[in-house]
């Protein structure tokens, strides 16, 4: 099922993200079945939870259109999927809750129900958030828990927006930025093309990199940012999160950016090649030199 998806769900075009969302949590509900039964097991049993979080690792990068790189953490924080095992302690604890409520009064109330699924979704919530806030700073995926651990309620629950290619590009910094290509071997240099920055990544792109500087200010403006005081990632990300508004602003920067680095990434791959094919003549056999 998991293969399938991500057939259907490729990381230019295809269905939106709360469509890919939909398709993921078939799997995940798949997977989860009985979870009553096995949950507390599957705690302990480490090369269970190795595999299935590599499961929705895969789910999770179809649903954000991600490479394959993006780290477990990031890609499910940004998917907005609760780690399985989480999952399946949460229905294990709403199923007994709702079974001692039947055993005391002979039945639940939807009231009741609403008020168990919500609590347990919550505390689901506040137990992965403890677990991002004690990994290393230095772990994959830092900048996105940086920037989302906080108000992960809020990033979980929003009800507008979705990941585009490019938008995920420019949050997690794998794609067409300098730093990236340099880490997998195919830049010389993780020096910006464009203001010869130090270092050309997701952060430099969206907030420093003076190319930029007049999509910058638009979106700085549309956010109610300040210019001078407001460059920090975490702030943006959360800046973004306030409406629909502010999502869709952030996602036009992201396509205009991203596809002007895509063009001038493509300019020089055929400059490049163009000089392989016709290299230039050494002074030594030009027709003005000695030998003519």
């Amino acid at each position: 099922m998991a293969a399938s998806l991500g057939r259907l769900t490729t990381n230019i075009g295809g269905p939106g993200e709360c469509r890919r969302r939909v398709y993921a949590t078939v799997v995940m509900s798949v997977v989860s079945y009985g979870a009553l039964v096995w949950a507390q097991a599957i705690a302990i049993d480490g090369i269970t939870r190795r595999a299935t979080a590599s499961l929705q690792r895969q789910l999770a990068l179809r649903v954000i259109r991600g490479y394959r790189i993006v780290s477990y953490e990031a890609s499910l924080l940004l998917a907005r999927l609760v780690p399985f095992d989480l999952l399946a302690d949460r229905l294990r604890r709403s199923y007994l809750r709702r079974r001692a409520l039947i055993e005391w009064d002979g039945f639940v109330a939807p009231r009741a129900m609403s008020h168990i699924r919500d609590d347990e979704w919550r505390r689901s919530i506040a137990r992965w958030r403890k677990r991002l806030e004690e990994l290393p700073r230095d772990a994959p995926g830092a900048a996105v828990r940086g920037a989302l651990v906080k108000r992960i309620s809020a990033w979980m629950t929003r009800a507008h927006g979705g990941l585009t290619y490019r938008m995920t590009q420019i949050i997690v910094g794998h794609g067409c930025f300098e730093a990236y290509l340099h880490g997998i071997r195919k830049s010389e240099s993780p020096i910006c093309r464009h203001c010869r920055a130090a270092m050309d990544n997701g952060v430099h792109t969206l907030l420093h990199c003076p190319s930029w500087d007049a999509e910058r200010g638009n979106l700085f403006v549309a956010l109610g940012l300040d210019l001078d005081l407001d460059r920090d990632y975490a702030r943006m990300i959360e800046a973004i999160m306030d409406s629909s508004v502010t999502w869709t602003v952030f996602a036009r920067f992201c396509e205009v950016v991203m596809r002007a680095k895509e063009e001038a990434k493509r300019d020089r791959e055929r400059d490049r090649r163009a000089r392989v094919v016709h290299p230039p003549i050494p002074p030594s056999l030009s027709w003005d030199s000695d030998f003519s």
